[in-house]
């Protein structure tokens, strides 16, 4: 690690359509790399900032951006100098972009999870079940270090630390208390649907339901759950995901970023995929045997979730092996490996980087 204090910049957005998923794992990131000496900057459209309000609670330094792609470059490069990472975990700004962020930039790392599009990153970071470097070939530049596969995916430290009680409790396999969790904003209203098919079940549990304050349907979720008689619980902008998590015994949820840390505490998941980036990931997951993956929408669809639910919770052999399969696929280490490698990125080959203040000269060639 050089002398000084090395600064990271994350370039991420969350909205109400995108959800808080790409800025939850980069929070994740920002709090090993700050433990780790680095000084942390989120660069993000306005909304990101109350849509993840822990950004802000972290204490994170934050700046607004306009989310232009062809302004950006610039505007960010009279923000910000000396920096020596720039961090892009977004679907919207590809090889484009990163190239001419390396104008102001160090070294630049792209996070993904579908290897269809080019990147003109330093390092690329895929933390999908199943990701192998050589679907990137041909699609970064020669040189680019990749990090592929669910021991990178970026998880904050109480998930690591909960681990060890979360898979002891998991021996007792039952299905006592669900977690239902579909992201930040639940644009589809998939949290109503998934508690529909809680009542069809007839089970006897209790149910903790996680949204974010701005998600649509908050209110409506509020007013259900107070007419619950105590059965359903409502957190809204918790901080306390991986306590909620641990002592969980099913997760209804979507294919998004907490898939892995569910798996970090073992928690079996009935997971629905409502947006495409999320296919490769619930493929992975039920392939892994960690994860039922459920169609989404319509009556038929409901009576097939609440069957599944039932199911489940009447075949603790099936719960038990789904949680084993589970807590094979993420130790909860991810974000402490990712921040060793981005270390050694800034302190590797100076044929890439000609002084801090100098031209830097990106390898261009792709393939």
């Amino acid at each position: 690690m050089p002398a000084h204090a090395p600064t990271i910049v994350f370039r991420v957005d969350a909205g109400l359509d995108l959800g808080g998923g790409h800025a939850h794992r980069c929070l994740a990131a920002a709090c090993e790399m700050r433990a780790a000496g680095w000084n942390c900057v989120f660069a993000s459209r306005p909304e990101t900032f109350s849509i993840v309000p822990a950004i802000a609670g972290e204490g994170f330094s934050r700046h607004e951006v306009i989310s232009r792609p062809e302004v950006e470059p610039r505007a960010l490069a009279d923000a910000f100098a000396n920096v020596d990472v720039l961090l892009v975990d977004h679907y919207e700004r590809g090889a484009d972009f990163e190239q001419a962020c390396g104008a102001w930039a160090a070294r630049v790392v792209a996070i993904d999870d579908r290897p269809n599009r080019p990147h003109a990153a330093d390092m690329l970071i895929d933390p999908t079940v199943g990701r192998q470097a050589r679907e990137y070939r041909g699609l970064v530049p020669l040189g680019c270090r990749l990090l592929c596969g669910p021991e990178y995916a970026l998880q904050r430290p109480e998930f690591a630390s909960l681990r060890a009680a979360a898979l002891a409790r998991r021996a007792e396999a039952r299905v006592e208390r669900v977690l239902v969790s579909v992201g930040a904003t639940d644009p589809r209203d998939l949290t109503s649907w998934y508690l529909d098919a809680l009542d069809m079940a007839r089970i006897e549990c209790r149910i903790d339901v996680v949204l974010g304050a701005r998600a649509t349907r908050a209110q409506a979720i509020a007013a259900r759950a107070a007419a619950s008689s105590g059965r359903i619980r409502l957190h809204l902008d918790t901080t306390e995901m991986a306590a909620l998590m641990a002592r969980a015994d099913l997760a209804l949820g979507a294919a998004g970023g907490s898939a892995l840390e569910r798996c970090c505490l073992g928690l079996p998941a009935i997971i629905a995929v409502v947006a495409d980036n999320q296919a490769d990931i619930a493929r992975g997951l039920a392939d892994a045997g960690a994860a039922t993956v459920l169609a989404y929408g319509g009556k038929e669809a409901s009576d097939g979730c609440a069957t599944t639910i039932a199911r489940l919770a009447r075949n603790p052999t099936l719960l038990g092996s789904m949680s084993r399969a589970a807590a094979r696929l993420s130790d909860g280490l991810g974000a402490k490996r990712v921040a060793t490698a981005l270390a050694d990125l800034i302190g590797g080959d100076a044929t890439v980087r000609h002084g801090r203040k100098g031209k830097r000269h990106r390898r261009k060639n792709i393939g």
